[in-house]
């Protein structure tokens, strides 16, 4: 399942102007988002409930429910921290970095040890 806030991203440059206005809201504060209900984030954005659920629907996603359990997911991800930038290059930069720290992250917390000896163990494998 992928990311929904590099959802949101990716289809940024193509949403119409009410769907950016509710996008520029969730990139800005996700945390926030989660504890909001449709009217909040309407009238935030402000737009319809109606547009907030048509949003959701053109993410792939069920609803308004779906979303915040989405943006929950990610928001358990102490080191997310996104901006919204008018320049699509900015933002599209600022997703590599986040991404680039995500692997780093994950790269610092890989056992070494035990992939090099399971590299020996399929090494000496014959097949």
């Amino acid at each position: 399942m992928k990311n929904i806030i590099d959802v949101i991203y990716n289809k940024l440059p193509h949403m119409s102007v009410t769907d950016k206005k509710i996008a520029q809201v969730i990139l800005k504060k996700p945390q926030d988002v989660v504890d909001y209900t449709i009217s909040q984030l309407a009238i935030e954005a402000e737009v319809s409930e109606a547009s907030v659920s048509r949003f959701c629907k053109s993410l792939g996603i069920d609803g308004f429910h779906q979303l915040k359990t989405r943006l929950a997911q990610v928001s358990d991800d102490s080191n997310v921290s996104f901006t919204v930038d008018d320049d699509i290059q900015a933002s599209l930069k600022n997703i590599a970095e986040k991404k680039d720290s995500e692997i780093s992250n994950t790269l610092k917390n890989l056992p070494t040890d035990k992939i090099a000896r399971h590299e020996e163990l399929i090494s000496d494998r014959k097949i």
